[in-house]
């Protein structure tokens, strides 16, 4: 889109900008994509919904025994099954399911997905 489009328009004089000082973070590699969500769970932008606010959505199921190493993120009817470990830096979907003993850090779940092996960076 880059080398395209907005070339383009640019060169076409169509371009316009929206100078705005609030938290904007360009994710177009998964390793930016992970930036943004660790810069999330630090706090250190503001969204117009603090993922801190409520780490754990209530209708997550955290089994017994599982660890939680913060900041994490864990959302709306997610589960994660005993034994597991979650973090640090770990955006859990809504729905989403990590097996027993898995770990996972550094990463995003995306919602309804059923994670059965570790995951880091990813």
């Amino acid at each position: 889109v880059i080398r395209t489009a907005y070339r383009d328009a640019f060169r076409q004089g169509k371009v316009g900008a929206f100078v705005d000082g609030n938290y904007w973070w360009e994710h177009s590699t998964p390793q930016r994509y992970l930036q943004g969500l660790s810069q999330a769970l630090d706090g250190r932008c503001r969204l117009v919904q603090s993922v801190m606010a409520q780490p754990i959505h209530p209708s997550a199921t955290v089994a017994s025994g599982v660890e939680i190493r913060g900041p994490v993120y864990i959302g709306d009817g997610a589960r994660i099954e005993e034994g597991a470990i979650v973090g640090p830096y770990a955006q859990i979907g809504a729905r989403a399911v990590v097996r027993s003993g898995v770990h996972v850090q550094r990463s995003a779940v995306w919602p309804d997905v059923v994670v059965a092996s570790p995951v880091e960076d990813a």
